[in-house]
């Protein structure tokens, strides 16, 4: 698969923070989706399930790692990698999102190089 053929959809409750990762996906020519709404991203995702989530752990709604949660429950999106975004650099959100089936981190504020190496070793 062809990073150009791939779909990450982007939650993050942070408009400023979707853009970036939008834009940060779209010049490796990744197609994106965002929502800032955590019910929104589960609705869409199991309606056309993407390639990678990029889920921000700390949002009002409802957090990453219980969204993580619904889509591994789901067998549409059971296998759909899923990389944490936080701006908390503690191990245990860490270590509580490879227990929910979360595959990589990446810390906030994004590096270019960390977005594009993890997101692309989990798309190709």
């Amino acid at each position: 698969m062809s990073l150009s053929d791939c779909n990450v959809l982007i939650v993050d409750d942070i408009e400023e923070n979707v853009r970036i990762l939008s834009e940060i996906l779209e010049t490796q020519g990744i197609q994106t989706r965002a929502t800032t709404s955590p019910k929104m991203a589960l609705q869409s995702a199991k309606a056309s399930p993407p390639d990678l989530v990029l889920l921000d752990v700390r949002m009002p709604e409802m957090d990453g790692f219980t969204v993580c949660q619904e889509l591994k429950s789901f067998p549409a999106t059971a296998s759909v990698p899923v990389i944490f975004i936080s701006g908390s650099v503690d191990s245990v959100d860490r270590d509580r999102g490879a227990e929910v089936g979360g595959v990589d981190y990446i810390n906030k504020p994004f590096r270019l190089k960390d977005v594009i190496d993890r997101v692309t070793a989990h798309l190709v």
